[in-house]
């Protein structure tokens, strides 16, 4: 993130796509979990920056789909369909 903090991002059990945010830079604390939603057969997310935000790349089985942040660092769009 661009002010140092470290964003991860996982399949849960659920097949979900979820995230977690250091609390500060260099920080050995983290935010929490939050779903960022869709499940099914998703499998190695891809995650891309664009500079300032990241972006998730889905392939849930149907067409590919992304969901991106909406203000660096910040909270996430609604999934969108690629195709």
């Amino acid at each position: 993130m661009l002010d140092g903090r470290l964003e991860l991002v996982s399949i849960g059990s659920d097949r979900a796509i979820w995230t977690d945010v250091q609390t500060s830079r260099n920080s050995s604390t983290w935010s929490g979990w939050t779903s960022l939603g869709v499940g099914g057969s998703i499998n190695d997310p891809a995650v891309g920056l664009d500079g300032r935000r990241l972006e998730i790349f889905i392939d849930p089985g149907g067409p590919f789909q992304t969901s991106r942040q909406i203000t660096p660092g910040g909270p996430w769009s609604a999934w969108t369909a690629l195709g």
